[in-house]
């Protein structure tokens, strides 16, 4: 099955809140923000996996990484690089996630990725409500890079 990464666009709104709210209860989306992810679909436009970054006065935190069952390896890491385009786009050169799991950690320093800590990341983005709230998680990792 052909698949493409691309950037969204506002039209793309409700067919990404929908597609957040199916797999996780709970996320939705800010009018206006839909332009601040990257989504892989198939070309009869299925989604099969997102990414978003929430900004913060020149950085960004990412934020609703989801990924269908099946999607590969190699999807997953074209996913994340169109993000960072984007956020490079968008004028944000530090971005920062943050995860629960050793082995994304592991994955996502493939892309660059760097383990940091609380302090830098919250001087960047101590603003946003998601970084307060997914930072309290046990054994949260918070990861950085600078494009």
């Amino acid at each position: 099955m052909e698949k493409t990464v691309r950037a969204a666009e506002a039209a793309d709104f409700e067919r990404l809140e929908s597609f957040l709210a199916e797999a996780q209860q709970g996320i939705s989306l800010k009018e206006g923000s839909a332009d601040y992810y990257s989504l892989l679909e198939t070309h009869s436009g299925q989604l099969r996996a997102c990414v978003g970054i929430e900004p913060s006065e020149g950085a960004g935190l990412i934020r609703s990484l989801v990924v269908q069952k099946g999607t590969s390896h190699e999807d997953v890491l074209l996913l994340l690089g169109r993000v960072l385009r984007i956020a490079k786009e968008k004028n944000l050169f530090r971005i920062f996630l943050v995860t629960d799991k050793q082995s994304a950690s592991l994955f996502l320093q493939e892309l660059g990725f760097r383990e940091t800590t609380y302090e830098e990341a919250n001087s960047f983005i101590g603003d946003l409500e998601h970084f307060k709230w997914v930072s309290n998680v046990d054994n949260s990792i918070i990861m950085k890079i600078s494009i």
